[in-house]
């Protein structure tokens, strides 16, 4: 089977409402994915059904480039998960 996809325009791309930041590239430590979606208008404090923000998903997972990009693009370091933790308390070095 062969898929097939028509490349999207720049406009057309940024012309979409952004979602939060999909926690598939966080958790998979894409920095650069994380970067762009925030420079396109992605909340980077967005909270999921499980109340963690990206930040919090970045830190835990040890991924530094996720988390530099988080950071830039003005993530709370305040948030918490629903055990009272910071993102500064599940920092995991790689």
């Amino acid at each position: 089977m062969q898929w097939h996809m028509q490349a999207a325009s720049r406009s057309q791309l940024l012309s979409v409402p952004m979602p939060p930041i999909p926690c598939l590239f966080v958790l998979a430590g894409h920095g650069e994915a994380c970067a762009a979606l925030l420079a396109g208008g992605a909340s980077p404090d967005a909270v999921t059904p499980k109340r963690v923000t990206p930040l919090l998903m970045a830190c835990e997972a040890g991924h530094a480039s996720a988390v530099a990009a988080l950071m830039a693009g003005g993530a709370s370091a305040d948030a918490k998960n629903p055990a009272g933790a910071t993102p500064a308390q599940l920092v995991r070095v790689k």
